[in-house]
């Protein structure tokens, strides 16, 4: 009877490999098929191979014939016991091997993963509009994206001189106002400077912890080319403005002024001459009035949203007349024909009377204040069905039940049964119509769409008009609080048209 370490040691290493194999799987398995063609593959081995080892381990009886026919471990105690002892060595063996091979496969799992985040990262990294820079406690750049190396102007991944492109002294020094690498590093809260480029640039450095490896800092670097253009027209415009209201404020107290030193000079004065002054100065007075109550008008209609209430029941009619009675003598004073069309039947509807009255008086003078001598201003109203104002206006004729189109037809006018408008005999949405149309110069198209602006005024050389450029502004505002809408149609030497529509009823 051989010693069966001493048997397995004296073949050569795959043999006894094979043979170790062989032991193991008949003291797990005693009825394991053993004919050489079953052990070759399940061992993974040439027949011939297992063959061999097989008739050798038979020759030094550490197998032996069994009773169902094919080949077992010898029953004998001394190679039964060291069989069991190899199993166990074998199985401890293996379990280090499983556990080797689980910590690889943990290893190139997590390998992977991070690839796949660090992917991820740069991806989120480069969608960021900002450029970002992420720096680790020594300075050492660990991420960044494209926008980055955009703003700076710099090859990306090229990290030589990135502190000096960001305005960072690498080493401490004498200049106070650019951050140095070490206090950036140090830093425990936001800090930002401006780089004057081109382009101008922003950055920003805020500290992030890394956990063991200590603090980091994170720059984001923006292109503040539009921010410094805005500010710089903003500026203008401020100066502009400034210079704009101490001009127009000054005009009217410079008249009461020259009034009142006509009055200083003593001696006797015509009673015409004096009557001539006093209206000077009641009128510069009700000029620098009027511009202090529109500012102050303004500044409530932004302010405050029941500024204008539209509670009172109002009749066109007499709100169109009253305006005609405001401005015919002025208009025929500078030349013009002030015409009034108002609707054949009474229309009522609920509004702020005050403050419509001031939409209707801006829009007649802006009306005459552009319109040249020969011309003629037309202040119109009428009631008409609100679902096709988008599409031109519909006058409602409430005694025969049927609307018309006038205007964005072509001339073309249609009659149309309010039954079959509106879905069978409902009631139709009525608004009240406002326009005034003058025969002027017209706003050039560049200006359209700054006519509602706060303090526009229309550029036209050396005919601009006085006025602090408030009144559509105002305009807007108001019919915007009754739910309505205001619309400007102007061409440049033909005119223009104000339309303004607001609900017969307040909207809920």
């Amino acid at each position: 009877m051989s010693d069966v370490s001493a048997l397995l040691h004296r073949m050569g290493s795959e043999q006894v490999d094979l043979k170790r194999r062989i032991v193991v799987a008949l003291v797990e398995n005693p009825f394991l098929d053993t004919e050489t063609e079953a052990l070759s593959a399940r061992l993974s081995h040439p027949p011939d191979l297992v063959g061999r080892v097989l008739d050798d381990l038979c020759a030094c009886e550490v197998l032996v014939q069994s009773g169902w026919g094919g080949l077992g471990l010898s029953p004998a105690p001394e190679v039964y016991g060291q069989a069991l002892s190899l199993a166990a060595e074998q199985q401890r063996e293996g379990t280090s091997l499983r556990k080797q091979i689980y910590e690889m496969e943990t290893a190139e799992r997590l390998k992977q993963q991070l690839a796949v985040s660090q992917r991820e990262v740069e991806a989120i990294l480069d969608i960021v509009p900002a450029g970002v820079l992420i720096f680790d406690r020594h300075g050492h750049l660990v991420k960044s994206n494209r926008a980055a190396w955009e703003v700076l102007g710099l090859e990306k991944g090229r990290a030589e001189g990135i502190w000096e492109a960001l305005g960072v002294q690498v080493d401490s020094g004498d200049r106070p106002a650019r951050p140095t690498l070490a206090e950036l590093m140090a830093c425990a809260e936001e800090r930002r400077w401006e780089l004057d480029g081109p382009p101008p640039v922003e950055v920003v450095a805020r500290p992030f912890s890394v956990g063991v490896r200590g603090n980091g800092v994170i720059l984001t670097v923006r292109d503040i080319s539009e921010r410094r253009a805005a500010e710089e027209a903003g500026a203008r415009l401020r100066e502009d403005f400034f210079s704009m209201i101490r001009h127009e404020l000054l005009k009217p107290l410079l008249g009461v002024e020259r009034a009142l030193g006509g009055f200083g000079q003593g001696g006797w004065m015509e009673a015409s001459e004096r009557d001539a002054l006093f209206e000077h100065a009641r009128m510069g007075m009700q000029r620098l009035k009027a511009m202090i109550d529109d500012m102050l008008l303004l500044a409530r209609l932004e302010r405050d949203p029941l500024a204008v209430v539209p509670k009172e029941r109002i009749l066109l009619t007499l709100l169109l007349t009253s305006a005609d009675l405001s401005f015919r003598e002025r208009a025929g004073e500078m030349g013009l024909t002030l015409r009034t069309e108002v609707p054949d039947e009474e229309v009522e509807f609920i509004g702020d009377e005050k403050r419509l009255m001031q939409v209707i008086d801006n829009l007649l003078d802006n009306a005459l204040k552009f319109t040249p001598p020969g011309g003629t201003v037309t202040l119109r109203g009428k009631i008409v069905d609100r679902r096709n104002v988008d599409r031109g206006s519909w006058i409602v004729d409430r005694k025969n039940k049927a609307t018309s189109q006038v205007g964005g037809g072509g001339g073309e006018s249609r009659i149309t049964n309010d039954e079959s408008r509106d879905g069978g005999g409902g009631r139709v949405e009525e608004w009240v119509e406002v326009s005034v149309e003058d025969t002027g110069i017209g706003i050039p198209p560049e200006e359209q769409g700054r006519v509602f602006g706060k303090f526009y005024q229309a550029q036209q050389g050396p005919d601009r008009q006085e006025g602090l450029g408030l009144g559509l502004a105002i305009c807007q505002r108001v019919v915007a609080a009754h739910g309505g809408r205001i619309e400007i149609d102007s061409k440049p030497g033909h005119g223009t048209t104000v339309r303004v529509w607001i609900p017969a009823t307040p909207q809920t």
